[in-house]
């Protein structure tokens, strides 16, 4: 996104530099045409079109896949790291967790679970000693020698279940992080949106991968659209100092309707 604004502003600085010291006017009368005076900034978009491609198709797609797979696997321990022993601790709204004692391996000991997510009913955990564990659904507590408390807010009626061994599934609380997980359209190669393979039968997410190819195609082009724009603008002056605002203000007009232009067709 800011690549091409920066081409802009790159090529309008040089134009002006050397419209305002005279040389656009010395480089002309020593036979050097519009377009020979406007080729350093073409070659420039170029350079910057090119390696704006290698972000969009390779460097943004690889960066935001391991950013995922780093937030995946670290948020899949995180809920055994949350706890700390001694403290009441609010894991997800509606859910409080307590451990009175934690050893060196990552056992629990004194375990209170209390559940008020559900308005009807609210649950208590109990249990002489536990764990957290990692498991393809999720985080999960492994509870054993508890008791299993259900209290109906309504009528007041509490049952108590005694256990020897039972699990609790987090991964409601803190999200599906183990196992395959379906990558977002910034974490997928050109390729993989063209084909849409992880779409599945999914027809509007192919057509969303579909788009999403389309722009990476088209964006790295503004780079050089914006140079051509500061360029042609600026080397089509007559005399040096006279008619430079005008210039300005008639490609930074340019230029910004060519982005408003963009974010409006992005938003499409």
């Amino acid at each position: 996104l800011l690549l091409p604004i920066a081409v802009f502003i790159a090529v309008m600085v040089v134009y002006l530099r050397l419209n305002s010291d005279s040389e656009l006017v010395v480089m002309r009368n020593a036979g050097i045409s519009d377009m020979g005076l406007a080729r350093p900034a073409i070659i420039f978009g170029c350079v910057t079109t090119i390696i704006t491609y290698g972000l969009t198709l390779y460097a943004i797609p690889a960066s935001m896949r391991s950013y995922h797979d780093i937030q995946r696997d670290f948020a899949s321990s995180l809920a055994g790291v949350l706890i700390e022993a001694g403290v009441f601790t609010d894991i997800a709204p509606g859910i409080t967790f307590f451990a009175h004692a934690r050893d060196r391996s990552g056992g629990l000991a004194g375990i209170i679970v209390d559940d008020s997510r559900d308005p009807a009913r609210r649950l208590i955990y109990t249990a002489e000693r536990g764990a957290i564990s990692s498991s393809a659904e999720g985080p999960r507590a492994v509870l054993e020698n508890g008791t299993y408390q259900e209290t109906d807010t309504k009528t007041g009626q509490v049952s108590v279940l005694y256990f020897d061994h039972t699990t609790i599934g987090l991964g409601t609380f803190f999200g599906h992080y183990n196992g395959p997980r379906r990558r977002g359209a910034d974490e997928l190669f050109l390729g993989e949106l063209w084909s849409g393979a992880d779409a599945g039968n999914d027809q509007d997410a192919r057509w969303r991968m579909r788009v999403e190819a389309h722009r990476r195609l088209v964006d790295p082009i503004y780079c050089l659209a914006m140079a051509l724009i500061a360029a042609g603008c600026m080397v089509t002056s007559g005399q040096p100092r006279q008619g430079q605002n005008l210039q300005v203000l008639t490609a930074t007009g340019w230029a910004g309707l060519l982005m408003i232009a963009s974010f409006f067709l992005r938003g499409v």
